[in-house]
């Protein structure tokens, strides 16, 4: 018994069809996937800087030197970041969620990191104030904004030691 062409056809098309779906879903969640890691990376990079910035406004800067160690804060807060992003990405993917129910749970999970790391250091930077916690401020400033005897010219508490000796005077 001979088949109709059309049939077969038809069913070639179904297959053809089928393994382009699931190739456009593994490349949606890749992209999905991308997209959440950059986005929580974003949240561990500015997250630190808003609350430091918020901190220092509010509280004043940081004395001793101790803002010079918050730049290095973003080295640690990005790949955990990015990390947890994706991870409750990949769980609402993996679980079956709908596409706008893993959007809020993501959205919800990295407003809160950003919340927890901005006002982690906004403050710490309460904690670093001059005269005050991890500064262990040794300069003593005087009333008078002028006088400045106590540092030295080639002193500049933000900046590392190595920076201190090889500036002119």
């Amino acid at each position: 018994m001979e088949q109709d062409p059309m049939i077969s056809n038809s069913e070639a098309q179904t297959e053809e069809s089928s393994a382009c779906e699931v190739i456009c879903r593994v490349l949606y969640g890749i992209f999905a996937q991308g997209l959440w890691l950059l986005l929580g990376a974003v949240v561990g990079f500015f997250a630190p800087f808003a609350g430091v910035s918020g901190g220092a406004e509010v509280f004043g800067a940081p004395g001793g030197g101790a803002s010079a160690g918050y730049l290095y804060l973003p080295l640690l807060t990005i790949p955990a970041c990015a990390l947890v992003s994706a991870g409750v990405a990949f769980a609402c993917l993996v679980s079956g969620q709908s596409a706008s129910n893993r959007i809020k749970i993501c959205a919800v999970v990295n407003c809160c990191l950003f919340l927890l790391l901005a006002s982690w250091t906004f403050f710490e930077t309460y904690k670093d104030r001059p005269g005050q916690g991890l500064s262990n401020n040794n300069y003593s400033y005087s009333n008078n904004n002028n006088d400045y005897s106590n540092i030295s010219k080639n002193s500049i508490p933000a900046l590392p030691s190595f920076f201190n000796d090889s500036m002119p005077a």
